[in-house]
């Protein structure tokens, strides 16, 4: 996650350090596109440790998405769409055994297991120059997985992102945009100390 926010940081400083040299560029009416995300980082976290509690370790994940942008004017656009991610997550249970002289106590085995949460993101994108943007806002998160291993992740969640897109002759934009999000920041849940997935990753995709 280090290496994502370094990489925002760099987009936002050269943005904004040319931003008073933007020239005005035409902007459409309404774009739709598709984006992948099949490398980054992932994790479950807790507001406090349980005693007790199994180890959980952000494997690997990916998402698809439908992303709408509508210019609000030629610098800010509203942005949503809908998008899965499935999480794959090795838990390592937290055994503990009465130490016995010369018995052999078998190994902990970890395990596999996914996490699924569906998405509706609402949020702004503030383009600078032709290139360059940064985005976020909130996204109505609703739990997609069969798991019982883990804490259900339905409610509002938060993402932050920056990024860099190129828009061909014919309307057509290619973007990559780092981001990281926090899914369930308000849980539609009532347990307490539940926890909560975070994922950071890039964002490649075309909007037509």
């Amino acid at each position: 996650m280090k290496l994502l926010t370094l990489i925002m940081c760099g987009i936002l400083c050269t943005g904004f350090s040319a931003y008073s040299q933007e020239s005005p560029v035409d902007r459409p009416m309404g774009k739709i596109g598709i984006f992948y995300t099949s490398f980054g980082d992932n994790e479950l976290v807790r507001s406090e440790g349980l005693e007790g509690a199994p180890g959980y370790s952000g494997d690997k994940f990916y998402t698809l998405g439908v992303n709408y942008l509508y210019p609000f004017t030629k610098w800010l656009d509203f942005q949503t769409g809908l998008v899965y991610s499935k999480h794959q997550v090795t838990i390592t249970p937290n055994v503990v055994y009465d130490y016995i002289p010369g018995v052999d106590y078998p190994p902990v085995k970890s395990y596999n297991e996914d996490l699924s949460v569906i998405s509706i993101p609402v949020g702004v994108q503030i383009n600078f120059l032709k290139y360059l943007f940064v985005n976020g806002g909130f996204s109505l998160d609703f739990d997609a997985g069969s798991s019982n291993s883990f804490d259900d992740q339905t409610g509002i969640g938060l993402q932050v992102g920056a990024g860099v897109q190129y828009e061909f002759k014919n309307k057509i934009s290619l973007f990559i945009n780092p981001y990281s999000k926090s899914h369930s920041i308000v849980s539609f849940s009532s347990q307490d100390n539940r926890q909560r997935l975070l994922e950071a990753g890039v964002k490649m995709g075309v909007m037509l």
